[in-house]
């Protein structure tokens, strides 16, 4: 999926994905911002058996569209029922940045 595309306003992919899409909005300053284990959101995700836990970013800038996690505006992560977490904290930690995103937690290899 072309990132470049999916950030296009209208893009009919993001439009159908609402229902199962968690939405964070960030200023200009630094700030924390947490998804609650209690959002209902997790209840969709479950039920959907999602595989994945995507972070995608519309970051100031202009981008070359890249697959995967190659893109710096996209984070593919295991989901978070996934072993491959450990749960040390039982919190996933993601740093959004003005050039790529970043995960502070770092899931155990395949």
């Amino acid at each position: 999926m072309s990132m470049t595309d999916y950030w296009t306003p209208g893009n009919q992919l993001r439009k159908s994905a609402q229902e199962y899409t968690y939405v964070i909005q960030f200023g200009q300053g630094p700030c924390t911002k947490a998804l609650g284990k209690k959002d209902p959101i997790w209840s969709k995700w479950k039920n959907r058996k999602v595989e994945y836990l995507l972070v995608l970013a519309d970051l100031p800038g202009v981008f070359t569209d890249r697959a995967g996690n190659e893109d710096a505006r996209r984070l593919q992560l295991p989901a978070t029922n996934s072993k491959r977490w450990g749960w040390r904290d039982k919190k996933i930690d993601i740093r959004i940045e003005e050039s790529n995103i970043v995960s502070l937690t770092i899931p155990k290899p395949d």
